[in-house]
């Protein structure tokens, strides 16, 4: 079986590879679980944050597997995008990030609501890894003017409506939602690359 190290603190991650990765004979042991501590994401863009996360972890000395994925809006010049995770700043919460975009989205119509829930997946074997995997993902979606009262998902999740689902992305199950989300339009690509990388 391959091991890789899932470079990420965040259980609600780690909870979603596993969920996508367990019938592909890959081994996910989580950054966590191996006290590797967490880097600095210093760059503008998901893909180069990714990379920065499994060039990090691979340091343990087994291929990593990074994300770096969040909200974007058209109508807010592509905001939180790269910030969405501490689009409040260093003590955001999911409730705080959340309630920030719904105030700087208070007086835009439905029309106007449009978001992209977006992942880049970065894959490193060590390293100075010259030639990573990059594969990308990417779910439509719209900004309620609500938050939803279910408890699954995270993130942005109570305020993503699905207009083919008519339910909000926290509506969805565990398996619901990771047969369409982002992340794991993601994984998809990335799986096939890293069986045989």
């Amino acid at each position: 079986m391959k091991k890789i190290i899932l470079a990420t603190t965040n259980q609600n991650k780690i909870n979603e590879f596993k969920e996508l990765l367990y019938k592909e004979k890959i081994e996910v042991i989580s950054q966590k679980n191996l006290n590797i501590e967490k880097v600095v994401e210093s760059a503008p863009t998901f893909i180069e944050n990714a990379l920065i996360k499994a060039r990090h972890a691979s340091k343990s000395g087994f291929p990593a597997l990074a994300d770096d994925s969040g909200l974007i809006i058209k109508m807010l010049n592509g905001k939180p995008g790269v910030y969405s995770s501490r689009f409040c700043g260093a003590l955001s919460t999911d409730k705080s990030n959340i309630e920030k975009v719904l105030k700087e989205m208070s007086n835009f119509k439905m029309s106007e609501r449009n978001a992209q829930l977006y992942c880049a997946l970065a894959y490193v074997r060590f390293p100075e890894d010259p030639i990573p995997i990059v594969v990308e993902g990417s779910l439509n979606g719209v900004i309620a003017k609500f938050i939803s009262k279910s408890k699954n998902g995270f993130g942005y999740d109570p305020i993503f409506f699905l207009i083919n689902h008519n339910k909000m992305l926290s509506e969805l199950t565990l398996k619901e939602k990771t047969r369409i989300s982002h992340r794991s339009k993601a994984i998809k690509k990335m799986i096939n690359k890293i069986i045989y990388s």
